[in-house]
């Protein structure tokens, strides 16, 4: 095991702490001295400097090896801070570098901020299931012949677009004003079954139209190269698209009611390498592995989670609960052409840039404000295993999503 890590310089002081009234001629009453300390900065390095081999046909190839890499730089600000206590004409000041210390009691405050940004990129492994279903050997596609079917029954309502009859203009008001529509609230059920019609109704019907298309057409060319990387050592790089983030964490309150807050930006990219081999099971015919193959490309298979999508409402918990995964797992076989696959060896990494910067916050009333440091953090993880099915699932509820539930919540109410 090799592990080399450097240190940057380290501030150190006290903070002198004390309050003062305005009542008693401004005298200073002190609280006490605080120690302080910050790291400016650290980098290190660990991973196995002597690693082994595998092998494979063709030879021998470098094993994948864990390896963690990371650089941050940290600073302190120097703000004396004001505080108003108990709401009387009575002010506490603080000096000094950092008022957080005064609060948090942390040893280290650079060690502090880059631990809060480094907790952003754990899991290491998150996704890697998800990462290895993309590029897993199979013809399925995103068709689901059986839900598309199942969900033809409600093809009929789709089509009631007219408004009601009663949605007329009739009778007149005083001075010859023409009455406005009368049934106000079957008007917004309307629209609002129209606008539900549209997502949950035309968008996946067509959506599935084309997917089954699309698989068709491309199904020759699939079902080739499927069957040409049989037997062969396959290596597959795949990665997740790199996330922005831009969140506020808070610690607290403490004294006074004094909140410390942290602001995290920057990027987290995951991704993850396989290597592997598939064979089909013996005994399967040309036109058998066909027909096979056809079926999981127009997404021929009834299975648990099939049978979950078309439960009422079950995409809404999916937005906070794999559960369609979750039943796959269970059931283990999934396509009509499964193969049998050998792992060699697979591993992922996370890769982020990440910034954050704190402050402490008093009450709105107060409109208090003092900045506490900052941090950059460049952080670069990688671990070996192999994909296995996890409950880690990213979600967040999207403008998309909160649009949809608030018209679901309509429906129920009008």
């Amino acid at each position: 095991m090799r592990s080399r890590v450097t240190f940057g310089p380290t501030d150190t002081g006290v903070v002198n702490h004390y309050y003062w009234h305005t009542n008693d001629g401004g005298a200073h009453h002190p609280i006490g001295d605080y120690p302080w300390c910050c790291t400016r900065s650290r980098s290190g390095i660990v991973d196995v400097k002597e690693w082994r081999t595998i092998k494979l046909p063709l030879g021998e190839v470098p094993a994948y090896k864990p390896v963690t890499n990371y650089k941050w730089s940290a600073t302190a600000d120097a703000t004396p801070v004001s505080m108003r206590i108990d709401r009387s004409v009575s002010w506490a000041q603080v000096s000094g570098p950092t008022v957080s210390h005064i609060y948090l009691a942390v040893p280290d405050l650079g060690f502090y901020m880059a631990n809060k940004l480094k907790a952003q990129c754990l899991p290491v492994a998150l996704g890697h299931y998800d990462r290895w279903k993309r590029v897993k050997p199979s013809m399925a596609s995103r068709a689901s012949l059986g839900v598309f079917l199942y969900e033809l029954r409600e093809i009929k309502r789709m089509f009631e677009i007219l408004p009601p009859k009663h949605f007329r203009i009739s009778g007149l008001y005083g001075h010859g004003t023409k009455n406005p529509v009368e049934h106000w609230r079957d008007l917004l059920r309307w629209a609002n079954n129209q606008h539900l019609s549209f997502n949950f109704g035309w968008k996946p019907f067509l959506k599935d139209i084309y997917r089954v298309l699309e698989a068709l057409q491309t199904f020759n060319d699939r079902l080739l190269k499927y069957l040409r990387n049989m037997g062969l050592d396959l290596t597959r790089h795949v990665g997740d698209t790199p996330s922005l983030i831009s969140i506020e964490t808070y610690d607290g309150p403490w004294l006074n009611w004094w909140t410390l807050w942290w602001r995290i930006e920057g990027t987290i990219e995951r991704k993850s390498a396989f290597q592997y081999s598939y064979q089909l099971p013996p005994g399967y015919t040309y036109d058998e592995i066909r027909w096979r193959a056809m079926l999981d490309s127009v997404g021929g298979k009834v299975g648990l989670s099939q049978i979950w999508d078309v439960v009422p409402w079950s995409f809404v918990l999916g937005w906070f609960i794999n559960l369609s995964d979750t039943l796959d797992s269970m059931q283990g076989t999934t396509d009509w052409l499964e193969p049998y696959i050998t792992f060699h060896q697979a591993c992922y990494s996370v890769k982020a840039k990440l910034s954050l910067t704190g402050e402490m916050r008093n009450p709105p009333d107060m409109g208090q404000v003092a900045p506490v440091g900052s941090c950059d953090l460049e952080y670069y993880q990688r671990g070996v295993g192999l994909p296995e099915f996890s409950t880690d699932f990213e979600t967040e509820l999207s403008a998309d999503k909160i649009r949809l539930l608030a018209s679901l919540g309509a429906s129920l109410l009008l």
